[in-house]
């Protein structure tokens, strides 16, 4: 335990997924906020980390195929908000069109309404970091209709004090989209969740499958193809 000015801080070294809030810290009503940078980790590679968390009741419920373990923090943060509690997460954007995310995506649709998505593409925010294509969400347990501001980069460097400004609504510039997107308009027909087809491309998309008969995946199966370096 530590303090800084009036504001008490209790810190734990616990498993998250697996602490019983109740007991460790003396919550049980639920938290109003949750914020986290959890780790993005596949199952390629870490099958004993899935498998652990799938002997639990908990990990069983929420594991899907092809998933990332990150996902399990989005379900464990709606587990212990209140109603009405904001999740704000930075993770990667895959899981908005990956194939392993399709049990999370629906549970997102029927439990949460996104209020901001900061869909970074290529920005770099960690020095150390490789392939970063990171997402800043923040999620309310609750269902409205409220539309949802996005924000969307297509630049790779910015300065901090520019951020801040265009976060803050203060600024926006060349490379950077700003929106709002009503709910109804941001997961699409196939449930995915669109992040980054909006202004004239999204015109220009709709209008394709308006004219066309056929959809891609009325005609063939599509599939993620050759991996290459599978080990099992």
């Amino acid at each position: 335990k530590s303090s800084i000015g009036d504001i008490d801080l209790h810190i734990f070294n616990e498993d998250v997924l697996s602490m019983d809030f109740a007991k460790t810290i003396g919550e049980k009503d639920g938290f109003h906020i949750v914020l986290g940078n959890p780790p993005y980790i596949g199952e390629k590679g870490n099958k004993s980390l899935f498998q652990a968390i799938r002997l639990k009741e908990f990990g069983e419920k929420y594991y899907e195929r092809n998933m990332d373990y990150f996902y399990f923090f989005i379900y464990k943060a709606y587990e212990i908000l209140i109603q009405k509690g904001i999740i704000g997460y930075i993770t990667t954007n895959y899981f908005v069109t990956a194939d392993g995310a399709k049990k999370l995506r629906g549970f997102l649709k029927s439990n949460l309404s996104f209020k901001e998505i900061i869909n970074c593409n290529t920005l770099n925010l960690f020095d150390d970091a490789k392939g970063q294509h990171n997402m800043i969400f923040l999620l309310e347990k609750s269902q409205t209709k409220e539309p949802v501001r996005l924000i969307n980069f297509s630049i790779d460097t910015i300065n901090v004090k520019d951020l801040y400004e265009i976060l803050l609504q203060e600024k926006q510039d060349l490379g950077i989209e700003i929106v709002k997107v009503h709910k109804d308009k941001l997961y699409d027909n196939k449930g995915q969740i669109s992040i980054q087809y909006f202004g004239d491309d999204g015109k220009i998309l709709e209008k394709i499958e308006k004219k066309g008969n056929y959809l891609l995946e009325d005609l063939c199966y599509i599939n993620q193809g050759i991996v290459v370096g599978q080990i099992d």
